[in-house]
């Protein structure tokens, strides 16, 4: 679209519709003077850049071909806009064979498809956010033959993470933050969010490496549970639940794995988990149950969440009047946990 064709397409818009910003999305291609001369029309700018499974002739015109491009394509918008627009990266949610107009005639069995995995999604969202990016896009989901449900699932797992994150990449950027890293293949950004840091860091080398961070302030906040060993099969759970705030130590540095959970504790852990997903279901405190007085405390919040959805024991004595038994100190069974 011509530059003088697209600016009295844009000021239509606006007379139409004032109050929502325009948003210019490019090709990964074309010099920093055409960006700069189609960023001046819109409020907000982006590219669209699919690395994943392309041919060897790659998905753009730069020289770089592998995931690391989505920064620089990032970097290109920044600089277009000087740094004072925001910029939306579209990435990529499609599979090259699929989009293929020769596959589309064949069955989706029969072409080579090839969907960016958890960590490729998880690390080309994180290298536009570190570049700048302050939205994320994936809209051509609707183009190709097949989703597979494997990468609907890994594309889940990265936007319900930045979901969740959104309170802390939302904040406040700290700018020339006092702690460096010298190894200019680490990518970091620090965030202020409610008193506190946080440091985003991501590797953008082809290889695992060692980084060393200066100046990294001292902290007592680095959770560390002696009766929970890395080599222990359940440690990557717990420290996850732990960092989700689904679960909490039993003391500072205790976590006690091997004990019991009480029905209680796991309507609590369950009722975090639905607060995180966003699940939304309504408050109730209508439960008919006989012992609801016995619910502690800190449980009586999650109970009245998410408790007419436990199974409970039943008091069937009258039939035309059952009533729940909720026994919340005692242990949850595997069959309740399932349930729920």
């Amino acid at each position: 679209v011509m530059i003088d064709e697209l600016q009295s397409e844009t000021d239509m818009v606006k007379e139409i519709d004032p109050y929502h910003p325009l948003f210019h999305n490019e090709a990964p291609n074309g010099t920093m003077e055409e960006q700069k001369a189609y960023s001046v029309i819109c409020d907000v700018i982006g590219r669209d850049i699919y690395p994943i499974g392309m041919t060897r002739h790659g998905h753009g015109d730069l020289a770089d071909k592998t995931m690391t491009v989505v920064g620089k394509h990032t970097d290109i918008c920044m600089q277009s806009v000087n740094y004072n627009k925001p910029v939306w990266m579209i990435l990529q949610s499609l599979s090259w064979g699929h989009i293929n107009s020769l596959a589309r005639m064949k069955p989706y069995k029969e072409v080579q498809s090839r969907y960016p995995t958890y960590a490729e999604n998880r690390f080309m969202a994180y290298n536009a956010i570190l570049h700048g990016a302050t939205g994320i896009m994936y809209h051509y989901l609707g183009y190709t033959v097949h989703v597979p449900d494997s990468y609907w699932n890994a594309l889940r797992k990265v936007t319900l993470e930045l979901n969740y994150l959104s309170p802390v990449l939302t904040a406040e950027t700290v700018k020339n933050p006092s702690v460096k890293c010298l190894n200019k293949q680490v990518r970091y950004m620090v965030k202020k969010y409610e008193g506190r840091n946080y440091y985003f860091i991501i590797n953008e080398s082809a290889e695992p490496l060692t980084a060393i961070f200066e100046n990294v302030p001292e902290t007592n906040e680095i959770v560390h549970f002696e009766d929970v060993s890395k080599n222990d099969w359940y440690y990557s759970v717990i420290m996850s639940a732990y960092y989700y705030g689904l679960v909490k130590g039993e003391s500072a540095h205790t976590f006690s794995p091997n004990r019991n959970v009480s029905r209680e504790e796991f309507i609590v852990m369950a009722a975090r988990a639905v607060e995180l997903a966003k699940l939304g279901y309504p408050n109730d405190d209508s439960m008919n149950s006989v012992d609801s007085d016995k619910i502690s405390d800190w449980a009586k919040e999650a109970y009245s969440m998410i408790g007419n959805y436990v199974e409970t024991d039943v008091d069937e004595s009258d039939p035309e009047n059952p009533v729940r038994i909720i026994n919340p100190q005692k242990n949850a069974t595997r069959f309740e946990v399932a349930s729920l």
